[in-house]
């Protein structure tokens, strides 16, 4: 499972969640935002690092 946030000023404006399996299997499980084009970055900072499994 891995994680991943944007903090702005000190307050946290989105966060991303993925699960896996480590070998075949991977998902984005939660996304949470706050402010636009934010939720974007999130989905790709995470399938980057599914990616990388």
């Amino acid at each position: 499972m891995g994680s991943t946030g944007i903090v702005d000023q000190g307050e946290l404006v989105a966060f991303g969640r993925t699960m896996d399996d480590g070998r075949f299997y991977a998902m984005l499980v939660d996304v949470v935002v706050k402010g636009r084009g934010l939720g974007r970055e999130i989905v790709n900072v995470a399938a980057r690092a599914i990616g990388r499994l």
